[in-house]
């Protein structure tokens, strides 16, 4: 049986995940979301700060947020043009 995480456990987890890749000023517009209660714009917003510093973001993790967050036909749009480019392996 899968067990569904809710949006707000999933976009502190991307927060984490991308914290380990860049410094927390670069999340501050991530944290505001957060903060505000809106777990979906965090994570558009994560997803957006690593298609633009071209952070890493594995096929696994990918997988894990289009199936586990019921974006709208929008937002599900533009992570797509996001994953295009976002690299799924670490820089060497």
């Amino acid at each position: 049986m899968k067990i569904m995480k809710d949006t707000t456990a999933m976009a502190y987890e991307l927060r984490e995940f991308l914290a380990c890749q860049i410094s927390r000023s670069r999340l501050r517009f991530v944290d505001s979301a957060l903060f505000a209660g809106e777990p979906v714009d965090a994570m558009m917003t994560g997803f957006a700060l690593a298609y633009d510093l071209r952070l890493y973001v594995p096929q696994a993790i990918r997988d894990e947020y289009l199936g586990g967050v019921k974006w709208t036909p929008e937002e599900l749009e533009e992570l797509n043009e996001y994953f295009e480019v976002i690299p799924l392996e670490r820089a060497a």
